[in-house]
């Protein structure tokens, strides 16, 4: 057979039988998803989600109010890890979710443009290293994409067809109601739904809308009398810099490749992912119609949302905010790359992501440094060298959730952040809730012991860069004599023992 007969072959295979490719590709994200999922490091926020999930709902509840979002990925959690404690079982929760998510990026690219496009952008989202990370990581992201993505597409169901609005209605109000339960930001992505208005001019299409996003608001209420303390917590205590050309960038290229990478390598993706941006919009525009220009205003409205408002409070733009934005932008790529397969232009933007992709996924596989550094070896160290008596310290949360996670009856206490710092978002509450407490600070600790102080080099630096040093370090060495320093990638363990 030759390449010809291959290619119509495979062309006929996706025109009678989608649901076959589909699974063959679901089957390929299945396995992207699965690799190293027990032996890559957790980190802070997998360590959060876990310690406050096992709690009761009430107790969940009172954790997420002191918080910065909704309570129901960790009620998710807290039934998937009755079943086991197994880091790699805990994120198959979100492994599974992410096929749940590239179903239905297909059904809303399938019912939106065609089959073609629906499976190439379920192609795209499976081996984004973004995707592959959320899928891996023990958060409410991927949760968040579900409930969106349905959402979307229900509505668009609704509003351009009369098939079953009954069923239209109650699932645009049940993945809603995920996506708002899952994250507070969403309300961005949520408003800007009502582009559909403009798919329909009538007053059957608002009266449908109106219907469910008032459904919508009346059912958030539970949660929207916390609103005003969560958004106190964002002005107070957040740790992100007021966004600007180079965070837009970064933030690009973090959605549709890997950041960090050696510099070769992010100019050769930065030209890659930003040709497509150009060729892909002024496609767009050149053959607007109203399907089109409506999905544009679905991708960037909500970016433009955070960025402004980033300027009128505490910044809240950050690459995760805008995963639903990237994953639309792959469906309006899906619909450039079918339009334009003959003209080999299609082509070239399908491989560039590709590319941009691949090149990604080893650096994303093999990172291991701040905040995912070496915490399983060092907690190994730490389990079969410390001496009875002595007391492992962390220098901050950022190090003692993963490898308290890693090493629960091993006994290890961590210091407070500064009170008001940038770094300052483990709330008192959320604290007493997991029965993980804060030692308020290094001189409110009896230190007439042996001590293993855990600290990352960044942190060491960070003081350096000021000309100063590390307090915590400076306070040890008071009363104690340095034996030995433990390298883990870059965290340090330094054992301090008492001077005589």
């Amino acid at each position: 057979m030759d390449k010809k007969s291959d290619k119509t072959y495979i062309v006929k295979i996706i025109d009678s039988r989608p649901y076959l490719a589909l699974s063959v590709i679901l089957v390929f994200a299945f396995v992207l998803r699965l690799l190293f999922i027990n032996s890559r490091e957790i980190f802070y926020d997998d360590g959060f989600s876990f310690w406050l999930s096992i709690n009761s709902f009430g107790d969940i509840v009172k954790g997420t109010v002191a918080d910065t979002m909704p309570p129901l990925y960790y009620f998710l959690l807290h039934f998937w890890s009755d079943i086991s404690y197994q880091l790699w079982f805990l994120r198959l929760l979100n492994v599974l979710l992410s096929l749940v998510l590239l179903f239905f990026i297909y059904k809303l690219t399938s019912a939106w443009f065609g089959k073609k496009q629906g499976l190439i952008s379920v192609l795209l989202t499976a081996i984004l290293p973004f995707q592959i990370y959320h899928a891996q990581e023990l958060r409410m992201y991927i949760l968040l994409c579900v409930g969106q993505i349905g959402y979307i597409y229900f509505v668009y169901r609704l509003v351009s067809q009369d098939d079953n609005r009954v069923r239209n209605v109650s699932l645009s109000l049940f993945f809603g109601f995920i996506a708002m339960y899952s994250h507070n930001l969403v309300i961005f992505g949520l408003i800007t739904v009502n582009l559909f208005f403009f798919l329909e001019k009538n007053f059957k299409t608002v009266k449908k809308l109106a219907v469910v996003q008032i459904a919508l608001l009346v059912g958030f209420i539970p949660w929207l009398v916390y609103l005003p303390q969560q958004i106190s917590k964002i002005q107070t205590a957040f740790w992100t810099p007021k966004p600007g050309l180079l965070e837009i960038v970064q933030a690009v290229l973090s959605l549709f490749s890997f950041l960090p990478m050696p510099l070769l390598w992010v100019m050769v993706v930065a030209v890659l992912i930003f040709q497509t941006f150009a060729l892909v919009l002024y496609w767009t525009v050149k053959n607007a119609n109203k399907k089109r220009l409506i999905l544009v205003g679905l991708i960037f409205l909500p970016g433009l949302f955070l960025f402004l408002i980033s300027y009128l409070m505490r910044p809240v733009f950050v690459p995760r905010a805008l995963i639903s934005s990237s994953i639309l932008f792959i469906v309006l790529v899906s619909d450039f790359v079918v339009n334009n397969w003959h003209n080999q232009i299609g082509k070239f933007v399908l491989f560039s992501l590709v590319i941009s992709a691949g090149v990604g996924l080893p650096y994303f596989y093999q990172f291991e440094s701040f905040p995912r550094s070496s915490f399983r070896s060092a907690t190994q160290y730490l389990k079969t060298t410390v001496d009875q008596g002595a007391l492992i310290l962390h220098d901050n949360k950022l190090s003692f959730f993963p490898m308290h996670f890693y090493a629960p009856d091993l006994a290890q206490s961590y210091l407070a952040d500064e009170p008001g710092s940038h770094n300052d978002t483990l709330a008192l509450p959320s604290q007493e809730v997991m029965g993980l407490l804060a030692e308020k600070d290094i001189n409110s600790i009896n230190l007439d012991q042996d001590v293993y102080f855990v600290v990352f080099d960044k942190a060491i630096q960070e003081y350096e860069v000021q000309g100063l040093s590390h307090p915590g370090l400076m306070r040890l060495k008071e009363g104690h004599q340095i034996f030995k320093i433990e390298q883990f990638g870059d965290l340090y363990v330094y054992y301090f023992k008492v001077k005589t």
